[in-house]
């Protein structure tokens, strides 16, 4: 009799490896400091961020009233970094826009904007009016745009209809538009009333004693 092997199938195991996480580069943001006297201040502003949770990387420049702060978004946010530079005893600059929007009916079109406008990386504040169909926002220009506000509106099914800002611009551009208008009607005339004149002295001499009181009325100031 033949014995019999009892013979057991092997599997190779793969090599387990250590698992190789991708270093979270983080975030880089700038933000306008406000309320910096002295290098003293900047350092002590740079201390405090450094600190800060989340934060990699602070750096404070008292010369440009700037602070390039990099930091781990899953930890900190700008809500953070705002809150830390006040705790330093300091301020933070942002930017803010007034946006008109049309297509507005009723509350759920204002919080759709207001979430669109929300979910940009950089904007810190929105607020919608439906009465006046205005945008309130308040944001990090070294993070978001206008033109992606812009996209966000119409992303989100309504019109981007400009700034205030534009608008006011718009209106100064009719203003200066009319002023040269006029300045434009006066050089005329007054160039119209000096032909005139010159023609006047060129009359005979016989003439020339009732044309002077002619050329008083045309040389009067209006």
């Amino acid at each position: 009799m033949s014995e019999e092997k009892d013979t057991q199938t092997i599997i190779p195991q793969e090599p387990q490896g250590k698992d190789v996480k991708q270093e979270n580069q983080g975030k880089k943001v700038e933000l306008n400091i406000s309320g910096m006297h002295c290098a003293s201040c900047a350092i002590t502003l740079e201390k405090g961020l450094s600190n800060a949770q989340g934060v990699k990387e602070a750096q404070v420049n008292f010369g440009t009233g700037k602070a390039v702060i990099k930091y781990d978004p899953a930890v900190a946010d700008l809500t953070l970094l705002a809150d830390t530079v006040e705790k330093s005893g300091y301020g933070v600059v942002n930017e803010q826009v007034t946006i008109r929007v049309g297509g507005m009916t009723c509350a759920i079109c204002v919080q759709t904007i207001e979430n669109a406008l929300r979910a940009l990386d950089g904007v810190i504040a929105v607020t919608v009016n439906l009465g006046t169909e205005r945008a309130y926002v308040t944001y990090n220009p070294s993070l978001v745009t206008l033109q992606q506000m812009r996209n966000a509106i119409v992303t989100a099914g309504y019109q981007y209809l400009g700034t205030d800002k534009e608008g006011t611009l718009r209106a100064g551009d009719e203003v200066l538009q009319a002023d040269l208008a006029d300045k434009r009607r006066r050089v005329i005339i007054g160039f119209s009333l000096s032909a005139v004149l010159m023609l006047m002295m060129a009359a005979p001499a016989d003439l020339m004693q009732p044309l002077m009181y002619l050329q008083f009325l045309i040389a009067t100031p209006a």
